[in-house]
């Protein structure tokens, strides 16, 4: 089959299936495609911190007298915000999604390498502490 019939064909698999699975928000979190640097390459300038959010403490956390540490990995977008997320270090379930939720509102200055923004795996820990 030629490439093309194999690229119209692929297209209309992927027209059925959003079709079948329509989303109602209009935000789509898809991976970085881009290259992504740490903290360690070469030439790179760590991201601060410019917005940051508190989690709110899960009521089931409190009731369990439940503390600790979130530990994630974070991509820095270029732009500043963040892209993927995934826990390294988990609590319970509730508190991860919170850690989740949270640092996605975080907004940073965009990392750069050799001036020229780029995107950034950082590591970041998010404490859950009653108060």
């Amino acid at each position: 089959m030629p490439a093309r019939s194999i690229s119209v064909v692929l297209l209309s698999l992927l027209a059925v299936a959003c079709a079948a699975n329509p989303r109602t928000d209009s935000a789509v979190t898809l991976p970085y495609a881009g290259t992504i640097y740490s903290e360690h390459d070469e030439g790179i300038v760590v991201p601060r911190v410019l917005r940051r959010v508190d989690p709110d403490f899960p009521n089931t956390a409190l009731q369990d007298e439940l503390q600790g540490t979130v530990f994630m990995e974070v991509v820095v977008l270029p732009d500043g915000t963040v892209g993927e997320v995934t826990v390294t270090g988990s609590l319970r379930s509730d508190l991860d999604e919170e850690a989740i939720e949270t640092i996605r509102q975080w907004l940073f200055e965009p990392p750069t390498r050799f001036g020229v923004p780029v995107a950034l795996s950082s590591h970041v820990e998010m404490d859950f502490v009653p108060r």
